[in-house]
């Protein structure tokens, strides 16, 4: 669902408010062409605003080209020539660049704790690398360095319960790659993808001409039943800590869903394990992959959790009957990932850094997450509160008790510098609940201190 400030006290109407915003979604690619926008009923209740607000906005952007429609059907993001999007309005005040301008803090849930990297001993084994040989300025191998998909595998059956030979591991940078892949190895396919989910995996299934359907969750994860009745042959699912509800898939709802892919022989499911390390009250949840024995699991994962984003280290596990076609279509490609920050990085989990590294986070992590969950504990209506999926993952969410103005709630802590994501941000229809989605890795005490005050002050005036 899309999201929008409005600006009560702004001379600018509603409506234009509306257009400029959606406007320049599409100008900077948030929104990509062909996707489909709100109903203007949708839109308007979750704006707040009138369904004729709506379709003033709509009709404007209908007009000036950014928008088609189809009758009975729904609006769209109109196909765009490349060369416009170098263009940057000047004019318009985005939502995006409103928040930049405003946000002191952010509970973004894409961020880790950078005082915790250990520097020192990464800085010695750089050099230990750039030591051992030149050979590999010249080097390169499709699927990734040896060593480290030798010592990704380690890992995978150590910490995952994934029995994956080397030739099963494909190194890349991003998922984004990896999706690039997949949609050319089942190209014309119907994908399912979690509602709510990583919006950003929607968009890159679009962008890559894929056919995309939201399957809905319910407390044990995405529903199977409404999966059958999708026709999509292949689901991505995070089933060790769905984003952004923080489910846990159960292993009944898992033997479902493996049920389901082994009803048709072209039906895959995709599991992404983006955080899946972090488990508080138990061991790390097993992968879905792990029970998996007739080659239905393809299995993404990265160190962007584990050690940080910016490595934009991921790999992705085939299974054995796909390892051949998957080399035979794309054997002629370059690994993405450098050949020395693979080395590198093998290293780091050869010398049983990593190992170390993720069990100090683990630590750091579970007394943050503590830490914060205590803050909300002491409010004043703290044992009203609901928070969910903090079990695991380096993010959790609350929800506030009875009805409760989220849309306003997160517009009054902007006011105060503070950026909270709703679950409705990630949600593709209007749901009936919603709820704060709450990163807190990167924080600190002293700013988990100053965010719980605000949240608490602003929480009170959004009771309805």
């Amino acid at each position: 669902m899309i999201t929008i400030y409005l600006d009560d006290t702004s001379q600018t109407p509603k409506s234009e408010q509306i257009y400029l915003a959606i406007r320049d979604f599409i100008r900077d690619r948030s929104l990509v062409e062909e996707e489909a926008l709100p109903s203007k009923r949708k839109l308007a209740e979750h704006l707040k605003v009138s369904v004729t607000t709506i379709e003033s906005a709509y009709d404007q952007l209908l007009a000036e080209g950014y928008i088609h429609s189809i009758p009975k059907v729904g609006y769209f993001v109109e196909h765009l020539e490349p060369s416009f999007f170098n263009i940057r309005p000047q004019e318009a005040v985005l939502w995006k660049r409103e928040i930049e301008s405003k946000v002191k803090w952010d509970l973004k849930t894409n961020a880790v704790d950078e005082t915790m990297f250990p520097y020192d001993k990464w800085i010695k084994l750089q050099k230990e690398v750039l030591a051992d040989e030149v050979s590999w300025l010249n080097q390169r191998n499709s699927f990734g360095e040896v060593s480290l998909r030798e010592q990704i595998a380690k890992y995978l059956k150590h910490f995952r319960g994934i029995d994956a030979d080397v030739e099963q591991i494909i190194i890349g940078a991003g998922f984004d790659y990896f999706i690039y892949l997949l949609t050319r190895l089942f190209p014309n396919r119907i994908v399912a993808v979690e509602n709510p989910g990583y919006s950003k995996t929607k968009k890159l299934y679009a962008m890559n001409a894929a056919k995309v359907v939201p399957v809905d969750l319910d407390d044990s994860g995405l529903q199977v039943s409404e999966l059958m009745n999708s026709k999509a042959s292949i689901v991505q699912v995070s089933p060790s800590h769905q984003f952004p509800t923080g489910v846990v898939m159960g292993i009944k709802r898992r033997l479902d869903l493996l049920r389901w892919a082994t009803e048709a022989d072209n039906r895959m499911i995709i599991e992404d394990d983006y955080d899946s390390e972090f488990r508080f009250a138990t061991n790390p949840i097993p992968a879905l992959q792990g029970l998996d024995h007739l080659g239905k699991v393809i299995y993404l994962n990265s160190f962007s959790k584990s050690v940080g984003p910016s490595f934009r280290l991921s790999f992705m596990v085939l299974p054995k009957r796909l390892v051949d076609t998957f080399r035979e279509q794309f054997g002629f490609l370059s690994c993405t990932v450098s050949v020395l920050e693979q080395r590198l990085f093998a290293k780091f989990m050869e010398s049983g850094n990593f190992e170390r590294h993720l069990s100090r986070m683990k630590t750091v992590y579970k007394i943050k997450r503590d830490e914060f969950l205590g803050l909300f504990k002491h409010w004043k209506n703290g044992s009203e509160l609901s928070i969910f999926g903090h079990e695991s993952g380096l993010h959790f969410v609350l929800r506030m008790p009875g009805k409760f103005d989220y849309q306003k709630y997160q517009k009054q802590c902007l006011d105060r510098f503070l950026r909270i994501w709703l679950i409705s941000e990630y949600q593709e229809q209007e749901i009936n609940s919603d709820g704060i989605v709450i990163g807190y890795a990167h924080l600190t005490h002293q700013e988990m201190n100053e965010i719980s005050a605000i949240m608490e002050e602003e929480a009170r005036t959004c009771f309805i």
